[in-house]
């Protein structure tokens, strides 16, 4: 009797430890479990683990192309053995064949193509060049126009026929954005110019980006920056420090950085609306903005500051169709949601952000695919 009641209070005294043990979150699930339910040191609990070396083992196509670029209006750009590119379907069928020196993505219907002399022209969604390989280099259609530089190094827009609209005369250009585009004149300042190539705002600045929801971001003698109008009027004085990318406004705010070289947003009228606390930011994008922490980990902010995905990977990417890539420990890329829960393992080499639905992404022997949001291999 007495080795009976022994053994029950044995049993007892287990169960109860470990109910009572730590519990842990998993970085997949995002749920807390109890530290018995994880392996080793790894933040991954068994279960997602088993989880994730089973979908591991599934049989998955076998990516074939040696390059790739993501699907615009469609169409996806991809690179063959003889290094040539052309342009595949969601299906994956090859609409385009593999025969240009390289090509951009269509843009606005048009995609640019490099030929065997190195010359830039368009082609259409068929394959036919409607605008021939002439240019020294050109950029993607933008409103309807694109920058293109002609043999003396000079830059201008031609409209989508080829035909020349604004004069190659500038030392330098940007696309169009908003109905204006930025142009370098010989004295390397700064302006605007509209659509029939007239300069609405005077080259004075020593550096100039893209209007975004209506302001745009200028530097001034001093090298700080600031935002103007479309009249060219400053809006929020010249007072930051470089902001690296994405300095102009986005869903209504702007990355700043301060003298301390710390990160935040301001709004419009130039306030301060989320503190420069964080090490790096970048802009916001579907309600979220990624920013990085003092221990060098990516997280998100929503538009109040508030930390919404805790700061915890190597690097992530901002929100794309519902899903931001991320990168862990091991270099591996997969992606999660907005509540920070990994829906896609990260098991591949390489990954770009997801467009019209798709990812590239890049296997273990160097070769690029596609895969949709289940993280399946599609193509």
């Amino acid at each position: 009797m007495k080795q009976l009641f022994f053994l029950l209070t044995l049993v007892f005294s287990v169960q109860l430890a470990v109910a009572q043990a730590p519990t842990r979150r998993c970085h997949v699930c995002q749920s807390f479990k109890k530290a018995t339910e994880f392996s080793g040191n790894s933040f991954t609990c068994k279960a997602c683990a088993q989880k994730a070396a089973s979908s591991s083992r599934r049989p998955t196509k076998v990516n074939k192309w040696k390059d790739a670029e993501p699907f615009s209006d469609g169409l996806a750009i991809v690179k063959d053995a003889n290094d040539k590119y052309g342009f595949i379907d969601k299906t994956g069928k090859v609409v385009i064949p593999c025969q240009w020196k390289h090509a951009e993505s269509f843009r606005e219907g048009l995609a640019i193509v490099i030929d065997a002399n190195g010359k830039y022209g368009f082609i259409d969604k068929t394959g036919k060049v409607v605008i021939p390989c002439q240019w020294k280099s050109a950029w993607g259609f933008s409103e309807g126009l694109a920058k293109v530089e002609d043999a003396n190094g000079k830059y201008g827009f031609i409209d989508k026929t080829g035909k020349v609209v604004s004069p190659c005369q500038w030392k330098s250009a940007w696309g169009f954005s908003e109905g204006l585009a930025i142009v370098e004149d010989a004295n390397y300042k700064y302006g605007f110019i509209d659509k029939t190539g007239k300069v609405v705002i005077p080259c004075q600045w020593k550096s100039a980006w893209g209007f975004s929801e209506g302001l745009a971001r200028v530097e001034d003698a001093n090298g700080k920056y600031g935002y103007i109008d479309k009249t060219g009027k400053v809006v929020s004085p010249c007072q930051w420090e470089w902001a690296e990318l994405n300095q102009n406004f986005h869903e209504g705010l702007a990355i700043v950085k301060d003298a301390n070289g710390k990160y935040g947003f301001i709004d419009k009228t130039g306030n301060v609306v989320i503190p420069c606390q964080w090490r790096d930011a970048r802009a916001f994008q579907e309600g979220l903005a990624r920013v990085e922490d003092a221990n060098y980990k990516w997280g998100f902010i929503d538009k109040t500051g508030k930390v919404v995905i805790l700061g915890q990977w190597y690097f992530a990417d901002s929100f794309s169709e519902g899903l931001a890539r991320i990168r862990d420990a091991n270099g591996k890329y997969g992606f999660i949601d907005k509540t920070g829960k990994v829906v896609i393992p990260c098991q591949w080499g390489y990954a770009d952000d997801f467009t019209e639905g798709l990812a590239i992404v890049k296997d273990a022997n160097g070769k690029y695919g596609f895969i949709d949001k289940t993280g399946k291999v599609v193509k």
